[in-house]
């Protein structure tokens, strides 16, 4: 190979190799964010499938099924006697892409949003904290309430939303959640 090809591949190469980090600067300094409803347009989707989250709420409050339902019906709880079809049932009905069932008895159904290992994660969804519970830490958060859950509403850290679950109440046992983590 002559020289003026070595000079023009390591110029390619170069070329390639400062591309590829733009790309990837961009990629992490860039706000991923899926789609999170207004606060009014949860609160629409809850109202028309409160009956299923009631259901739901009360199927799984029944066996104690501590662990996380994915949106096939499986559970991370090898444990839980829930039969699949009912938890995957359960699932589709309600429309949560997951199902978090703490200890305390509390039902997390996340509905919307996103999340990786190298990005922020931010869901939003109903909170279910059964009649006398006290919502102490839920998965390691201590809930706030806020009365709104819009970016504009929420406390800030270096311009972006805070790290935490927020809580907006519908009634004593439902709430409409916001957890927003890491970045």
């Amino acid at each position: 190979m002559n020289r003026s090809a070595k000079n023009m591949l390591r110029l390619i190469g170069m070329a390639f190799v400062g591309i590829c980090g733009l790309v990837a600067f961009a990629w992490y300094s860039m706000p991923i964010r899926g789609y999170l409803p207004s606060d009014r347009q949860a609160r629409v989707v809850f109202d028309q499938r409160r009956t299923s989250f009631d259901r739901a709420a009360e199927v799984l409050q029944k066996e104690k099924c501590v662990g996380v339902i994915a949106s096939d019906g499986t559970s991370s709880n090898p444990m839980c006697s829930i039969p699949v079809a009912i938890r995957r049932a359960l699932v589709q009905e309600t429309g949560a892409k997951t199902i978090v069932l703490g200890d305390d008895g509390s039902m997390e159904f996340a509905l919307w949003g996103t999340g990786c290992a190298i990005c922020s994660d931010s869901y939003k969804g109903f909170l279910y904290l059964p009649t006398g519970a006290r919502p102490g830490q839920v998965r390691g958060w201590v809930p706030a309430f806020a009365i709104s859950l819009e970016d504009d509403a929420l406390p800030k850290a270096n311009g972006k939303v805070s790290d935490g679950l927020y809580l907006l109440p519908i009634d004593s046992e439902w709430a409409i959640f916001r957890i927003k983590y890491g970045e």
